[in-house]
């Protein structure tokens, strides 16, 4: 290798060694303790993505399968709807959030399906008429 070449090779280590820091230093201002604690042993932005994959995302699958359960299972009862609505859109922001987002088409029946039959004629209502305008209407 010639003193050029090796001199460029090396500005090129040092120059992706330095960002390297910056990104390491960036992911780790954004964490919290308990987060840190999970990544023993990283140098470099790569093992600290590496390690937060590795730990982190068992625990992202099992939250969604908690939500999504959640949400099967939330039923209006006796609580005011506004508490219901909030809670359901509580859940399926939380589902957005670990990527695993809910569908317009199943939020619609999810939400029938937890109202009750209280809400009966307002549900007959609402699923009777198509989710999204048809094109063809909308140049009638």
């Amino acid at each position: 290798m010639s003193t050029e070449t090796k001199e460029t090779h090396d500005q090129s280590i040092e120059t992706w060694s330095h960002n390297d820091g910056l990104l390491t230093s960036w992911l780790l201002g954004l964490m919290t303790e308990e987060v840190m604690l999970l990544l023993d042993g990283t140098k470099t932005s790569y093992d600290v993505w590496n390690s937060l994959e590795e730990k982190l995302l068992p625990m992202t699958k099992e939250k969604e399968v908690q939500l999504t359960n959640k949400l099967q299972g939330l039923k209006k009862g006796t609580r005011s709807l506004d508490e219901y609505l909030r809670e359901f859109k509580g859940i399926c922001d939380a589902l957005a959030a670990v990527r695993k987002p809910v569908s317009d088409l199943d939020k619609v029946f999810q939400l029938a399906q937890g109202l009750g039959t209280k809400y009966k004629d307002f549900l007959v209502a609402i699923l009777s008429k198509p989710l999204y305008p048809l094109l063809a209407q909308g140049f009638s």
